[in-house]
């Protein structure tokens, strides 16, 4: 579960380079539930928001994968996150 979270957050990367933490929980739920983002719930969306913000981002961003500003709760493509997009991109 937890490598195919951060591989979301690259998908989610690659759509767009910037996402806030909220909009991001949002559509990982919305992948790994098979709905739309307008039908995530509170609680699913708050359960992944967390998830990311004390274990995956933080992961992400020792590996200048993403850029996680915790303050404002922003989320950034980081230095290698086009080299880690290209080659997932290339294994599946």
């Amino acid at each position: 579960m937890d490598d195919r979270r951060r591989r979301y957050v690259l998908y989610a990367l690659a759509e767009d380079p910037e996402w806030t933490l909220q909009e991001l929980a949002t559509r990982l739920v919305a992948w790994e539930e098979g709905v739309e983002d307008d039908d995530v719930g509170p609680h699913c969306r708050e359960r992944r928001y967390i998830s990311l913000y004390h274990t995956h981002l933080p992961k992400l961003a020792d590996e200048d994968v993403v850029e996680f500003d915790a303050d404002a709760e922003r989320i950034t493509s980081g230095e290698r996150a086009a080299e880690v997009i290209e080659f997932l991109a290339a294994v599946e």
